[in-house]
C-alpha cells in the first residue's frame, strides 16, 4: 500500500509517524513538501549564514496541553531522543500564541529539529521541493502530479499544508478533481482567520554582550510595543557565548502589510533602536512573511476532515485544531486513525468526528454528488467551474473588505464582474428545474444582485 502525505510540517511530520504506528513497516509513506526541508512553521535557518549559527523564523517554542495525553507522550518521545527540551517559561515572554496553561518546549538543534525527529522516526521516503499541483482520482487510487514530475499513483492521499488563504502553499493551490468532493461547509472549514506576520532574523557581530543583556535581563524574550512585538535572543536560548556572534528573530505584531524587501531594512533599524546598537553590526538577515500565522478561530468540528472513503483522502491541519503542537499531533493522529481505518476496508469511527463525504461509485462522475444524479451535461460542468470561481470571489470580497489590498487581490475583485456575466450567459440555457440552482443558490443569489 503507497501513502502520500503531502506536507513536512508538524502535522505532516506526525501523520507520518501515527501512520507507521497504525500500520507497521509494511505501509510505503512518502512525504512531498515544496520547502528544501521539514518544519513548516517549526522553520529554522542555519549553515548558509555567518558562523553558522541557527535561527528559529517560525514558532519559537512547541506549546503542550499537559492535558492531552497523545501529544504529551510524543514529546516525551522526542525529548528522549534528545531532539527536544523543556523550556524554562520564567525566562519566555507571555504572549497570546501560547496558551495558558500549555509546557514549552525547544528544538536542541533548532525547532525543526522536533519535526525532523518524528520524521525519521516514521521511516518515511521524503521529498523536498516537490510542490504538489493536482491530485485527481483514478479509479480506485489518486493521480498525484507535482511541479516538476510526472503523476505518481497512490492508495490514500493525507493533505497537511496550510487552509486555504494567501500565499503560495496553501490547500487551495492544489487543484484536480479532488475539490469536487468536499460540502461547502467542509470548504468552510478549510477557510479559518489567521493573523500575517514578518519574522527577521539579524546576525551580529561579535561585542555587544553587555547591549543585548541589558535589553534582554535575564530573559530570552522581551516583549515590545511600538514596533515589533517580540525579540527573541537565539543565541542564548541555544546557549551560545555571548562574546561572540549573535542571533536575534523579530516577530512584527499580526497584520504585517507591504513588500517585505521594503520592510526588512525598516525592521532592523526598529530592533537596532530597542537594542541600542548601530545597524551596521548586523551582517545578514533574512525576512519571512507568514501570511497564514496563528489560527485565529476554528469553525470545523472535527480534527480531520476525510473527504473521500475509496480511495481514501484526508485533510489534517491546525486549521482544524489549534496553532500549538497539541493542535497539530491531535489533527495528525485523527487523520492517521481514519487512514487506517479505510485503508483496512473499515470505516472512521462515527463518534470520531470524522465528516464524511460519499465517493462517487466506480464509473460515476465526481460532480454527480452536487445534483444527485450520475451524469452530467458539459453545460453543467461549465456552469459549476464558473459558479466555484464566482464563490471563491465573493468569499474574498467578504473577508477584504475595508482591508490594503495589493495589485493581484484588487485584480481578482475586478475580475468579479467578467464571471458574472460569464456566469449568467451559462446560466440561462441550464433547465429551469436543473438541480444545479438550488445547490448553487448562493451564487445564482449574487448573480440576480449583481
Amino acid at each position: 500500500m503507497r501513502i502520500l502525505v503531502v506536507g513536512a510540517g508538524c502535522t505532516g511530520a506526525a501523520t507520518a509517524l501515527r501512520l507507521r504506528e497504525n500500520l507497521g513497516d509494511g505501509a510505503k509513506i512518502q512525504i512531498w513538501d515544496k520547502a528544501r526541508g521539514a518544519g513548516g512553521r517549526y522553520t529554522t535557518s542555519r549553515a548558509t549564514y555567518p558562523d553558522g549559527l541557527k535561527a528559529d523564523m517560525g514558532a519559537q517554542y512547541a506549546s503542550v496541553d499537559p492535558k492531552d495525553k497523545g501529544s504529551v507522550e510524543l514529546m516525551n518521545a522526542i525529548v528522549e531522543a534528545g531532539a527536544a527540551a523543556p523550556a524554562p517559561e520564567t525566562l519566555l515572554a507571555e504572549i497570546a500564541e501560547r496558551p495558558r496553561g500549555t509546557t514549552q518546549y525547544r528544538g536542541t538543534n533548532g525547532q525543526n529539529g522536533i519535526v525532523k525527529c518524528m520524521i525519521e522516526r516514521s521511516k518515511a521516503e521524503v521529498h523536498f521541493e516537490k510542490r504538489v499541483m493536482k491530485l485527481d482520482q483514478r479509479g480506485k487510487g489518486w493521480s498525484v502530479t507535482s511541479r516538476d514530475g510526472a503523476p505518481q499513483e497512490f492508495d490514500c492521499v493525507i493533505l497537511c499544508v496550510p487552509g486555504c488563504g494567501t500565499g503560495g502553499d496553501n490547500l487551495n493551490k492544489i487543484h484536480g478533481n479532488w475539490e469536487r468532493l468536499l460540502t461547502n461547509a467542509q470548504w468552510g472549514h478549510t477557510e479559518v482567520p489567521h493573523d500575517c506576520r514578518y519574522s527577521v532574523a539579524l546576525w551580529l557581530h561579535p561585542g555587544h554582550r553587555k547591549a543585548l543583556e541589558a535589553f534582554f535581563g535575564e530573559s530570552f524574550e522581551r516583549r515590545c510595543s511600538g514596533g515589533p512585538e517580540l525579540l527573541a535572543w537565539q543565541s542564548r536560548k541555544d546557549g551560545e557565548s555571548p562574546d561572540g556572534p549573535q542571533v536575534v528573530v523579530v516577530h512584527t505584531p499580526p497584520d504585517a502589510r507591504g513588500n517585505k524587501n521594503q520592510a526588512e531594512p525598516r525592521l532592523i533599524s526598529e530592533a537596532c533602536r530597542l537594542l541600542k546598537i548601530p545597524d551596521q553590526v548586523v551582517t545578514s538577515s533574512k525576512i519571512i512573511t507568514w501570511f497564514q500565522s496563528q489560527v485565529l478561530s476554528k469553525t470545523s468540528p472535527s480534527p480531520c476532515l476525510v473527504a473521500s472513503e475509496s480511495p481514501p483522502l484526508v485533510l489534517a491541519g491546525d486549521y482544524l485544531t489549534a496553532s500549538t503542537f497539541t493542535g497539530c499531533v491531535s489533527s495528525a493522529t485523527a487523520a492517521a486513525e481514519a487512514a487506517s481505518k479505510l485503508l483496512a476496508g473499515g470505516r472512521p469511527s462515527t463518534g470520531g468526528g470524522y465528516p464524511v463525504q460519499n465517493t462517487p461509485k466506480a464509473g460515476q462522475d465526481v460532480l454527480a454528488d452536487h445534483v444527485g444524479t450520475s451524469t452530467l451535461t458539459d453545460q453543467e460542468k461549465a456552469f459549476l467551474k464558473t459558479a466555484k470561481k464566482v464563490r471563491e470571489v465573493l468569499k474574498f470580497e467578504a473577508t477584504s473588505a475595508g482591508k490594503d489590498l495589493d495589485k493581484m487581490q484588487t485584480k481578482k475583485l475586478e475580475g468579479k464582474q467578467g464571471l458574472l456575466l460569464e456566469l449568467s450567459s451559462i446560466e440561462k440555457d441550464l433547465p429551469l428545474d436543473s438541480g444545479l440552482r438550488v445547490k448553487n443558490k448562493d451564487v445564482l443569489d449574487a448573480l440576480a444582485a449583481g
